[in-house]
């Protein structure tokens, strides 16, 4: 079941689950050349961040110089003309809050490349608070959640 599913209450259709193939091709097209750059495939991470709460997932890649790691994150559908989907950002978070506390970074840039856009984001405090708080926002009663295709606009870059 995927975190939209879990925590939002919607099923996929059929042009969402025809959209989730054609990105797990696009996924596999460039495994290949990320490997040729040098980027690694992590494998599965998992984090408690506290009593119960388990951070799981793997980046699509990740570039290791040093202490620093940057997190690369493919996604097959349209940009938002400025920044990048709260959705993809929270994503990557999640994989960088991992490595610092596996202690495996120091330093974590987020990179969400679309197919006619990249985003890149520095992992500060503002992004692993909103991370840490998505959790709560998705189950407070009377809230809205967290809307999935809202953009992500006011993220400091690394730019």
């Amino acid at each position: 079941m995927s975190f939209f599913e879990l925590y939002l209450g919607r099923s996929r259709s059929l042009g969402e689950r025809l959209r989730l193939a054609l990105g797990r091709l696009f996924h596999v097209l460039f495994i290949i050349p990320d490997l040729i750059r040098g980027a690694s495939r992590e494998s599965p991470m998992l984090v408690e961040v506290a009593d119960g709460v388990v951070l799981s997932g793997r980046a699509d890649a990740m570039i290791v110089r040093g202490d620093e790691v940057r997190i690369v994150e493919r996604k097959s559908s349209k940009a938002p003309r400025r920044g990048a989907w709260v959705s993809d950002v929270l994503q990557a978070s999640a994989y960088g809050f991992m490595l610092i506390r596996k202690r495996r970074a120091n330093r974590v840039l987020i990179e969400i490349r679309y197919p006619t856009a990249s985003r890149l984001f520095e992992l500060d405090e503002s992004l692993t608070s909103m991370l840490l708080r998505a959790p709560l926002t998705l189950h407070r009663p009377g809230s809205p959640g967290l809307q999935e295709e809202s953009p992500v606009e006011s993220l400091p870059t690394c730019f």
